[in-house]
């Protein structure tokens, strides 16, 4: 082709382009004309309130094409696993471009299987659109003929059924055990040159039931009425490759869930069926055409529109005549002006492999939590993670417990020993970076309630139909203004930050903690500040048995518990050792303090000279803190600056050892009782104190043996009664 053929060529598909790029152009304004406020189906909210037994059940649909000798296999499979389900199943075969005659000996050897025949080829869709119309069961099993079912494979899966559940994927392995795994059956994403590329991960176990991108096809359960709704009445991925991805992704934007559960097992021959009637050249053609395909119909934020459109106009000249046939074009317009006005964001499609779920949906149906935080909370790290991890395993006796979180890299190595309080977990990320500082309470709101992290709990809600929403810490308070989706939210204030000088902050801390329908606050101090009608002071808790009980060690060894991450301890520990420390060492040369910094301790001090001062050793987080306690004469808590409750302090109180602290620090305890808590005005007063009872062993003992009626009224369970009595209050 010469030049000017080219050139003309190019303007040509540049034209053909227009009507797709309009009708692209009309689904973007549509969203846009939307409420800001994430929605999701009616019929998904709708689906989450259905509560009792599903109706039992499953039918396995099979397509079937010029492959008998295959099919026997997977059939006898099919029937076996059938066998371990304790529910009425069918066996369906849709045959569909192949003479009937070549199915006699079957059908005489397998009675229980029911056929459809079909002269015509009915394309991949086309098949499973039949299967589905002749299917008796709410529940559809899809297999391809080229796959062989564990024997327990139906029964594993059908345990994770639920209303809002639309397909749960089975794991995938190759009857070829020296090929390398590309297929698993655990769909994952990611963007290449501007672009979505659909890859299928390894599973970390064999256990763990996982967020998946999509379920196959081939070998996964969907719910009959939302897949034949999602199919619709037509084929645009004729004949075959990503319309499975296009099920799962719309109904994940439509507020279902898609998992993977890896203990329901499958090995599979590997295009069986395709490779024998389509050349390797055109099945590559189709599933690079489908690719864009795919692009087009469903997704907007998550891709760039102009690799989109570049990918378009480079395609072979065939692919990109279907392309911009006027079916193709008009449904790409019916399909994205759906999703413009009921879809959640697509940029949390990259999330979906993260969800982790624990259980299958609870036999005798318990009311749900779903809790929402700002920062990485397992494991529990720093002390309000601390806080709420403990309070959230005692609800789990009696709720179930769904967690939504930001910071998702954090959970990444987590093992099932982190998880087994909750129910499922949803880590999100997309925050943006402050644009001011960290300290300014007006942008740690906006840029911690971003809208990623708000889709994410609005998408929960759909799915879950919580009894209450909890919001972790003020920074997340403006996702109420959002909108609820009609659950109760409280609204866990661990800093309570109003400084009550009539300040815009102020203002809007108040007017976003007025949104919720009840509050939570650490200490009488903080509640005072938020003048909200439904407030619950909640104070930090310690379980720690009393008979574990050790006086203290004669050593002159300090102790202070404080991840560095929270400013208020590094501020804190620096002014003890600018202002304490020196002249402690003076008076006692021998005298240790052991920092426990956080992860992060160990590289922030190692930059700062006043940890390399005699006798501090700064270590990273421990998990257990009871070794550390019981190795110190007392703890000090020199925290300036701060709000809420400290759990370094009560803990310290509940092991036996005497907490020196600021009256900042005290907030939640100084009225309790507590002779072993000690409060002076500021850091540089602690040394007094200190020094008086690291001399004085035996005044030290007479103080710190635990008192156990003052501490019954700081243990976590009575806590997490008061707490879910509270939230009664939201549904008044």
């Amino acid at each position: 082709m010469n030049g000017a053929h080219l050139h003309r060529a190019r303007l040509a598909r540049r034209l053909l382009l227009k009507p797709l790029q309009l009708a692209i152009h009309l689904a973007d304004e549509a969203r846009a004309r939307r409420a800001e406020r994430p929605a999701v189906t009616p019929e998904a909210k709708a689906s989450a309130e259905v509560s009792g037994p599903l109706e039992p059940g499953i039918s396995i649909v099979i397509p079937e094409r010029a492959n008998p000798n295959l099919l026997e296999d997977c059939l006898r499979s099919a029937i076996t696993a059938c066998r371990f389900l304790s529910e009425p199943t069918e066996i369906i075969v849709v045959v569909n471009g192949s003479p009937a005659a070549d199915y006699e000996l079957l059908r005489a050897e397998l009675p229980e299987v029911r056929w459809q025949f079909f002269v015509e080829g009915l394309g991949y869709s086309g098949a499973i659109r039949a299967g589905l119309r002749a299917a008796r069961f709410g529940w559809v099993y899809l297999l391809n003929n080229d796959m062989v079912l564990d024997s327990h494979a139906l029964a594993e899966v059908a345990r994770w059924r639920a209303t809002r559940v639309f397909a749960i994927a089975s794991q995938i392995f190759f009857s070829d055990t020296t090929r390398r795994r590309e297929e698993t059956g655990w769909a994952d994403l990611r963007l290449e040159n501007g672009l979505l590329d659909i890859f299928e991960r390894t599973p970390e176990d064999d256990r763990s039931v996982r967020g998946n991108l999509y379920a196959g096809g081939g070998s996964s359960l969907f719910q009959k009425h939302l897949l034949q709704r999602f199919m619709g009445g037509v084929d645009p991925y004729s004949p075959f490759y990503w319309e499975d991805v296009e099920w799962g992704t719309r109904a994940q934007r439509l507020g279902y869930d898609v998992l993977f559960c890896p203990t329901s097992k499958t090995w599979h021959r590997h295009r069986g069926t395709v490779g024998k009637l389509y050349a390797a050249a055109e099945i590559d053609r189709i599933f690079a055409r489908n690719r864009i395909l795919f692009h087009l119909r469903n997704l907007d934020r998550l891709v760039d529109r102009g690799a989109l459109f570049r990918a378009m106009l480079a395609i072979d000249r065939r692919s990109f005549l279907e392309l911009v046939r006027p079916r193709q074009v008009l449904g790409v317009l019916r399909t994205r002006l759906e999703l413009a006005k009921w879809g959640i964001d697509d940029s949390l499609l990259p999330y979906a492999t993260a969800a982790r779920f624990q259980r299958p949906p609870s036999l005798r149906e318990r009311p749900r939590v779903l809790v929402v935080s700002p920062y990485a909370m397992l494991p529990p790290k720093h002390g309000s993670a601390v806080r709420t991890m403990r309070l959230l395993r005692e609800i789990a006796r009696t709720h179930d417990i769904i967690v939504v979180s930001d910071e998702p890299v954090s959970y990444d190595k987590l093992r099932q020993a982190d998880l087994v309080d909750l129910h499922s977990l949803h880590p999100i990320g997309g925050r943006p970076e402050q644009s001011i500082n960290a300290c300014d309470r007006i942008d740690r709101i906006r840029t911690h309630s971003h809208p990623l992290l708000c889709d994410m709990v609005h998408k929960r809600i759909a799915c879950d139909h919580p009894a209450i929403v909890q919001i972790e810490h003020v920074e997340l308070s403006a996702l109420a203004a959002r909108g609820k989706a009609g659950a109760p939210w409280c609204l866990h204030l661990q800093d309570v930050l109003i400084a009550a000088d009539g300040s815009e902050a102020d203002r809007i801390e108040r007017q976003m903690t007025a949104l919720h329908d009840c509050v939570v606050a650490c200490s009488e101090e903080d509640a005072a500040l938020i003048e909200h009608p439904a407030t619950l002071v909640l104070p930090a808790c310690a379980d720690f048995e009393l008979a574990a009980y050790r006086p203290s060690p004669v050593e002159p060894r300090l102790l202070f518990l404080g991840p560095f991450r929270y400013p208020p301890n590094l501020l804190g520990i620096r002014a003890f050792l600018d202002q304490v420390w020196p002249r402690l060492l003076e008076e006692l040369p021998g005298a240790q303090l052991d920092i426990f910094g956080g992860d992060e301790g160990p590289t922030i001090a190692a930059a700062d000279r006043r940890f390399s001062q005699r006798g501090i050793r700064v270590r990273p987080f421990v998990a257990q803190p009871r070794a550390a306690l019981d190795a110190c004469a007392l703890t000090v808590n020199p925290i300036q600056g701060n709000r809420g409750s400290a759990v370094k302090v009560i803990e310290s109180l509940a092991a036996g050892r005497v907490c020196i602290t600021t009256e900042e620090g005290a907030r939640g305890f100084r009225k309790a009782g507590f002779r072993s808590l000690i409060g002076v005005q500021g850091v540089a007063d602690m040394l007094g104190p200190v020094l008086t009872l690291l001399r004085d062993t035996s005044a030290r003992h007479a103080l710190e043996y635990p008192d156990a009626k003052v501490l019954a009224r700081f243990r976590w369970s009575d806590a997490a009664r008061r707490l879910t009595e509270h939230w009664a209050t939201a549904h008044g």
